[in-house]
């Protein structure tokens, strides 16, 4: 791939109540050094904050297209598949991934670019969290697993496969990631999975293809705090339940997954799995003890699958206790 004859795409899933956030997202790629074409495809996701309103706030450079989807409500995996299938019709040569209101350093895209030229299928970098922790000193992520390239600082190609990177230590977060259009094809998000798990399952659905993984040990991308309506922190409440049910799920179709090639690495979700199955039950029990019915169906379509649920909830009463107890 001929660097100078790049197309950049990007896609960004947008519902945000708060005025602001998505216009500081753009900056950062208005401020971006590469400056070849780029594509950028806001999804709006029936946002009640209208993406339009902070992308006419916005002013980009000549070489920055702006697309407006629009679609009704239905999580962010389906609007990235959405602005996924526009940019592969434009013909882009990769597309980056970001979300609303997170932002990137200004070399993000150069650096990805460079790491194509040198043949790579993703392009990855290391991210700020929202408490200005650097997320891969916390992961232990370090220059021993790279194999350096002159051509980017602090960078080089993954030692070791990203389905065992990932296994052992998440090392990719959607908005530092930028794959090629040409190693993308038609891997898409699940979309049964709105409110959980769908990023990690999109990730190892692209790592079991073995790709060749540029990491940069540079700080790119900068975590920001937007409203994530998708995922409650509230325990024992309808929307919490919905997010335990897709973590199980994704859980349990990344093993399905692994299962065809990596046996081992696949029964590394077992333990995982049961807690979620643990916790479902657990907060099915607290929603019913609030009058919250709502769930139950969902709950029956889990048990379907998983039994074992079912144990889970009929002792959970005297889990609860025991766990008041001590």
């Amino acid at each position: 791939m001929d660097k100078r004859s790049f197309t950049a795409g990007i896609v960004i899933p947008f519902y945000q109540k708060e005025a602001g956030i998505l216009r500081r997202c753009l900056d950062s790629i208005r401020n971006q050094t590469f400056s070849d074409k780029v594509v950028l495809v806001i999804v709006d996701d029936s946002s009640p904050l209208p993406a339009v309103q902070e992308v006419n706030a916005a002013l980009f450079p000549e070489n920055i297209e702006i697309v407006i989807l629009r679609q009704k409500n239905a999580g962010p995996g389906i609007a990235r598949n959405k602005g996924f299938d526009y940019l592969v019709e434009r013909g882009v040569s990769f597309i980056a991934l970001l979300d609303s209101d997170d932002m990137w350093e200004p070399e993000h895209l150069e650096r990805a670019a460079t790491a194509f030229a040198l043949d790579a299928d993703i392009y990855s970098s290391n991210w700020i969290l929202t408490d200005d922790t650097d997320a891969f000193a916390e992961r232990g992520v370090t220059v021993a697993q790279l194999e350096k390239h002159e051509a980017i600082p602090n960078g080089g190609f993954l030692r070791q496969g990203l389905v065992e990177q990932e296994c052992s230590t998440s090392t990719i977060k959607l908005s530092a990631l930028v794959v090629t259009a040409k190693f993308l094809q038609t891997t898409r998000f699940d979309s049964y999975l709105r409110y959980a798990s769908e990023d990690r399952l999109f990730i190892l659905t692209l790592a079991i293809r073995k790709p060749k993984v540029f990491l940069s040990l540079v700080p790119e991308v900068k975590a920001g705090r937007g409203v994530n309506i998708y995922e409650s922190v509230d325990y024992g409440t309808l929307s919490n339940f919905n997010t335990l049910r897709d973590k199980l799920n994704g859980r349990m179709k990344m093993k399905r997954l692994l299962m065809q090639t990596q046996m081992e690495l696949a029964h590394s979700f077992d333990a995982q799995i049961e807690r979620t199955r643990r916790a479902c039950a657990l907060n099915l029990y607290s929603c019913l003890r609030k009058g919250q019915f709502s769930s139950i169906f969902s709950f029956i379509r889990i048990a379907a699958k998983n039994p074992v649920v079912l144990f889970y909830l009929v002792t959970a009463p005297f889990r609860r206790f025991f766990m008041t107890k001590n």
